[in-house]
């Protein structure tokens, strides 16, 4: 396969669905499979955590396993869509649950995520996958397409320290954001440096053509 024509503005955001909901799906499963074994004949289940003992009826068995996979994948998928928020926090507002996070009926806003994230992560993973191709390929980016992802990249950048400086000693609670945001702020770098290797090219080529001029004049 020529790497030409990999396309990461393409590739980016179908890997990323994909890994996400995989993410989900092996726990899901995994838990779906106890469930039906510890089932007998059809019978609810009941399973318990610690002093809690919650029953599961036995039609909601693949719902509350894939709510299970998703409660313990949650926090790695919102770091990796972390951009996402951007469009979820506008929903959100949206709704009668403001200023709490809408999530459907019983589910809470921390499964709920996991599931619509990456979803609301698509466009950013698009847009993150145009500069890396501006950066990896011969494709002249328009300038304002380069400004908003230098924006995004500052953007990235400011939240990462501000969130290092203002966790102080629970730092090691917002270890997945820090990650997230680490995360995005490496894939939106190709803007600015995309932007300088236009630059260099652009005046490269005038420097060529300035001298050609030069030559034919004399």
């Amino acid at each position: 396969m020529n790497p030409q024509r990999i396309s990461f503005a393409r590739t980016l955001p179908i890997l990323a669905l994909l890994l996400s909901y995989v993410m989900i799906a092996v726990p899901a499963t995994m838990a779906y499979i106890n469930v039906k074994s510890a089932s007998r004949n059809g019978s609810d289940v009941i399973v318990r955590y610690h002093q809690v003992q919650v029953r599961i009826p036995h039609e909601h068995f693949l719902r509350r396993s894939v709510q299970a996979g998703a409660d313990i994948t949650s926090h790695y998928i919102q770091a990796l869509n972390m951009p996402g928020f951007i469009l979820q926090i506008p929903a959100d507002r949206c709704t009668k649950a403001w200023p709490s996070d809408w999530a459907p009926a019983g589910w809470d806003f921390t499964q709920w995520r996991a599931v619509i994230l990456p979803l609301c992560g698509i466009p950013f993973w698009w847009f993150a996958g145009v500069g890396v191709d501006g950066l990896a390929t011969r494709r002249r980016l328009a300038w304002w397409v380069l400004l908003l992802g230098s924006i995004l990249w500052a953007s990235m950048a400011v939240f990462e320290v501000g969130l290092w400086l203002a966790a102080g000693a629970e730092r090691k609670e917002v270890v997945f954001p820090f990650w997230g945001l680490g995360l995005w702020f490496v894939l939106f770098a190709a803007f600015p440096i995309t932007w300088v290797k236009q630059w260099l090219t652009s005046r490269r080529i005038r420097t060529k053509l300035d001298a050609r001029l030069s030559a034919e004049l004399q």
